[in-house]
């Protein structure tokens, strides 16, 4: 396998439902495309679960020689070089400071949101006594819908805020990672393990017709990078 850094964009993190912890990260080398995170069902349950090069997803297998990679695989050698690097004092810190500029980056966004939609409640009660006053009951039932919409997007914005300060990567549990990894990342849940892999990886460039996987580490972990051998 080779490990090396780069400044190339990881493009903007996505919403991860079925378990693809390197989901928006693996790219394929060759292509230069993107890897979809997919799997097969059989009889409603995942059977396989895989990465998909886009150009062979749309285009079709022979028009990529990297096709596919099995998820399971691709992900347990990440999180096998992700624990051997945990021991790295610095890197540790780095990574918590990463985290939480992530999340603060997050909660910041979703306070700003909040702020809009409460203006936008104000500015709809306001119109509802316009419209109360002018008798205009369509006018009305619109603005009484709107408003619970907004109220409830408020809702959701204030647990999405209580979560983000409750899985905020704490220092204590990256030092547990560097010390005893493996029960800590089985404790993760999928949130926390992709926040995680984020926090240190900017891309997975995966190469099928060479052979091999490239760890893509964000600019200023770029110093950990080394090469090895399958």
């Amino acid at each position: 396998m080779i490990l090396e850094a780069n400044g190339r964009d990881r493009g903007s993190d996505v919403r991860n439902v079925h378990g693809g912890l390197l989901k928006g990260l693996v790219r394929c080398r060759h292509c230069d495309k993107p890897m979809t995170h997919s799997f097969t069902t059989k009889a409603g349950k995942k059977t396989y679960r895989y990465y998909v090069c886009h150009v062979a997803q749309s285009s079709g297998y022979h028009a990529c020689p990297s096709k596919a990679v099995p998820a399971e695989q691709l992900e347990s050698f990440v999180v096998d070089r992700i624990q051997a690097l945990g021991r790295d004092r610095e890197l540790v810190n780095q990574i918590i400071d990463r985290a939480r500029g992530n999340d603060r980056d997050l909660s910041e966004d979703l306070k700003q949101r909040r702020t809009t939609l409460e203006r936008e409640l104000r500015w709809l009660a306001s119109d509802e006594r316009r419209a109360g006053a002018a008798g205009d009951a369509d006018r009305l039932a619109d603005l009484a819908e709107r408003t619970r919409q907004v109220a409830e997007q408020i809702t959701e914005i204030d647990a999405e805020l209580i979560e983000a300060e409750r899985t905020t990567l704490r220092r204590d549990q990256v030092d547990a990672a560097a010390a005893e990894f493996r029960p800590l990342w089985d404790q993760l849940n999928t949130r926390e393990r992709t926040e995680l892999l984020n926090a240190v990886i900017q891309s997975v460039e995966f190469d099928g017709k060479a052979g091999e996987v490239t760890l893509v580490f964000h600019p200023e972990l770029a110093r950990l990078a080394q090469d090895t051998k399958p």
